[in-house]
């Protein structure tokens, strides 16, 4: 999958995440990372967009995020920290340093991912020194999760979805 698709995958993505009150994966004031300044993305309604004039405008120039093409208020409640820790806690999840061409793999409980891996790195810290969840999952132990998530309609020609899910912080 190309760049310019990975940005339209991640934008749709993003769109389906946010829950009002953080889905309680908000970290304490103390632990927030420094804002990195106004983002500068389109927001668009999904309704006020054609997928052709989205094909001619934006799938291969520039990002963009559309919002209410997809229902995923499901999704979303099933994803809360509270409830992932409920159904998933206690199953062993794949870290690496990165989604793909990672250096190293580490098996732990969701549980302890959470407690004990989920936080800020130091802002000297290497990315290749930082393990999280992100996309390597046994599909068929989340198989009921992943069939809540709607997928938004749009599709790039002659490209292929492509998701991935992870909680990082």
């Amino acid at each position: 999958m190309g760049n310019r698709a990975a940005q339209f995958v991640v934008a749709c993505l993003i769109c389906a995440v946010g829950v009002e009150d953080g889905g309680g994966w908000s970290l304490p004031a103390d632990l927030s990372l420094g804002d990195e300044g106004t983002c500068t993305i389109e927001v668009l309604d999904g309704s006020e967009l054609s997928h052709q004039q989205f094909i001619e405008r934006y799938a291969f120039s520039r990002p963009v995020v559309l919002r209410g093409l997809t229902n995923n208020t499901k999704f979303q409640r099933l994803c809360s920290k509270s409830s992932l820790l409920e159904k998933y806690g206690s199953l062993k999840v794949r870290l690496s340093t990165a989604n793909t061409h990672s250096y190293r793999k580490v098996d732990v409980l969701l549980q302890e991912y959470v407690d004990e891996f989920l936080r800020p790195q130091s802002e000297d810290a290497l990315g290749s020194e930082t393990l999280y969840f992100f996309g390597d999952n046994n599909f068929t132990e989340w198989q009921n999760l992943f069939d809540q998530y709607e997928s938004p309609p749009y599709v790039l020609p002659d490209t292929t979805r492509a998701y991935s899910f992870g909680i990082a912080g």
